[in-house]
């Protein structure tokens, strides 16, 4: 099940070391998910979103259109592996290319552009959030295919980021305010995943 060549197992020691990760109401942090995709805001659609989908954000500071091109190339894959690694325990991404759709942009000081995620990431990331953020941060930080705007990082050092993550979940739960999904990547390619209160106008 596991493969060796994106260091699951590392992933798989680092979780269990996450502390006081058992101990989360992953299934409040989901539905907290689901307001936010309900509740208030369209996303830019101009319309509600539809049934058992959710956005996430994903701020950009650069607005180079390579630049942009590539990161959206490299979410839908990294998105599409963890959702399969999830619910399957395979590496290979999700062959369903619909799974992640484009669904709206605007520039602010960055370049902010909302994916919406499909009825399968509905399924997992309403009941195992905190499961999907920390993997997926995982192979988003880790993945084969590098880029100039995302190096690939130490394995080591991803303790760091599994924990911020895991307070980052717990103030959100804390709160009980909806939250959406943000990965916010600077231009030298470091990388902020969180769960987000703070939602478009």
């Amino acid at each position: 099940m596991y493969s060796s060549r994106y260091a699951i197992n590392e992933l798989v020691d680092m979780y269990n070391e996450l502390h006081g990760a058992s101990t989360f109401d992953q299934q409040a942090l989901g539905n907290l998910l689901d307001r936010a995709a309900r509740e208030k805001h369209n996303f830019g659609t101009g319309r509600a979103l539809p049934p058992r989908t959710l956005p996430m954000n994903s701020q950009l500071a650069s607005s180079v259109v390579g630049d942009i091109g590539r990161t959206l190339l490299d979410l839908d894959v990294e998105l599409r592996r963890t959702i399969s690694f999830i619910s399957d325990g395979s590496t290979r991404p999700l062959r369903d290319r619909n799974a992640v759709e484009f669904l709206s942009a605007r520039q602010t000081s960055s370049t902010d552009i909302f994916l919406l995620l499909s009825r399968v990431f509905y399924e997992v990331l309403t009941s195992r959030p905190l499961d999907f953020l920390v993997t997926f941060s995982w192979f988003w930080e880790h993945r084969l295919n590098q880029t100039r705007s995302r190096p690939a990082q130490d394995t080591k050092s991803h303790i760091n980021v599994l924990n911020v993550i895991g307070e980052n979940a717990r103030a959100s739960l804390n709160s009980g305010q909806p939250v959406v999904i943000t990965i916010s990547i600077a231009t030298g390619g470091s990388t902020d995943i969180v769960f987000d209160a703070g939602r478009p106008d």
